[in-house]
């Protein structure tokens, strides 16, 4: 299907969520639906007071992983954000570019809500922790970041430390 006659129903099921908690977890997603998920959440005025989105173990690479974590930087009581098991990372980007790293970076940053943030399973590289860390210096509320089963080298334990001194 287009993606214009996929949004309507998508519109249908995100009306019937529970809007506290939106989960897609385990879904098959790839970026098209990501896209337009990130669209709703950013456009419906309902999803704006959302505590938990769960987006993990999908097929979403750093194209629908930009649009969806842009769409929930606002999002002003997001207390855990799960983006685990997909394909975020630098290392399988499409694009020219750190991948999820710039977004990530503005949501540890702009959030204050966000209490926890799995990024576990994302091939993530260094150059997506720098950014991370670079966040997290700015971020006094952050209590628990996953980045379990990435691509990391000890250069990204380097960009962790210099931030936790």
């Amino acid at each position: 299907q287009e993606p214009e006659s996929m949004a309507a129903p998508l519109q249908k099921l995100m009306d019937k969520l529970n809007k506290d908690e939106i989960s897609f977890h385990h879904n098959q997603l790839t970026d098209k639906e990501a896209c337009m998920l990130a669209d709703l959440l950013a456009n419906h005025e309902g999803y704006r007071d959302s505590k938990v989105v769960n987006i993990g173990c999908n097929f979403i690479t750093s194209v629908g992983g930009q649009r969806l974590i842009e769409s929930c930087t606002p999002l002003e009581k997001l207390v855990r954000l799960d983006l685990s098991g997909n394909s975020l990372g630098h290392k399988v980007s499409h694009l020219a570019g750190p991948g999820c790293g710039p977004c990530l970076y503005d949501i540890l940053r702009e959030n204050l809500s966000l209490r926890e943030i799995s990024l576990a399973g994302n091939k993530l590289g260094d150059a997506d922790v720098k950014f991370i860390a670079d966040g997290l210096c700015e971020n006094f509320t952050l209590a628990s970041i996953n980045l379990s089963n990435n691509d990391l080298t000890c250069v990204a334990g380097d960009y962790i430390r210099q931030m936790l001194c």
